[in-house]
């Protein structure tokens, strides 16, 4: 174990040692972190999470445990993490909880780490966490922000270096709108179709079949791939049902709420 959270400690540096592209806030990061509260980021997976929470704690001494980890969710044993923890992070005023959603029950360890007075910065990426910390932490005592994918002026800047000009309004906008705004794709365009279905793959493999069990999972992936393949359209759960062949409505029902939360769709009520 103590070789796991050592190992964390130099990708932690390393992430640490690179260039970003700071998101914009509208809160100041001094207050926040001075602030008990948890401090919970939500978002799909590679946005910059991790990367924001980064920044946030840069030129601080803190903690730092990723859950994207298997080898410390094998080992785990949460007294013996704590006594690590104090060991390798000496005096340490904060932790930071990278994808805590992969712990199990980690509502219930995070309750108690707020309950002993840890000042808490957690990523996941799973839209239900919230609803998960209100219930079990001590009423919702936490500040939440939503990251997504950068928007058009923030890839324009990060790919420029500088805001865009009207004369490249029409050309970045284009491009936005053909392939998106996911962090690792803006400098390289060319792996944008590709990276993203690994990503799409990935998230239905990780977020959804494995975390909730999925036995059938040629159905969940069929759903999926309809769904993607007819974004902004009007859809029902008894129609999607029956087009797919689906065992049941109940069934289709389910899946389609996996689906929403690891940030894959987005269903707007008619």
């Amino acid at each position: 174990m103590k070789t796991t959270i050592l190992n964390q400690r130099i990708e932690r540096d390393l992430l640490m040692s690179r260039p970003y592209h700071k998101r914009q806030i509208s809160h100041d990061v001094t207050h926040l972190l001075q602030n008990p509260l948890i401090k919970l980021i939500t978002g799909p997976r590679r946005v910059g999470k991790s990367v924001f929470a980064l920044l946030m704690l840069q030129g601080r001494n803190f903690a730092y445990l990723n859950f994207d980890d298997n080898t410390l969710l094998e080992a785990w044993n949460e007294d013996t993490v704590m006594a690590i923890l104090d060991e390798v992070y000496a005096g340490y005023d904060f932790m930071l909880l990278d994808e805590i959603q992969n712990l199990p029950a980690w509502d219930m360890w995070v309750s108690k780490l707020y309950r002993r007075g840890k000042n808490l910065i957690i990523t996941g990426s799973n839209a239900k966490m919230r609803s998960s910390v209100m219930g079990s932490v001590v009423r919702g005592s936490y500040w939440q922000f939503e990251l997504m994918a950068f928007i058009v002026f923030e890839a324009s800047a990060w790919k420029s270096g500088s805001l865009m000009s009207d004369s490249s309004t029409m050309h970045v906008v284009d491009d936005y709108l053909h392939n998106g705004g996911y962090p690792e794709t803006i400098m390289a365009r060319s792996i944008t179709k590709s990276y993203l279905s690994t990503l799409f793959d990935s998230m239905l493999l990780k977020d959804v079949a494995k975390r909730k069990k999925v036995r059938n999972s040629t159905d969940l992936y069929n759903l999926a791939s309809y769904l993607l393949s007819n974004f902004c359209n009007p859809v029902s759960i008894n129609d999607l049902a029956h087009e797919l062949g689906m065992k049941s409505v109940a069934t289709t029902q389910s899946f389609s709420n996996y689906l929403t939360e690891p940030y894959i769709f987005f269903y707007l009520p008619r």
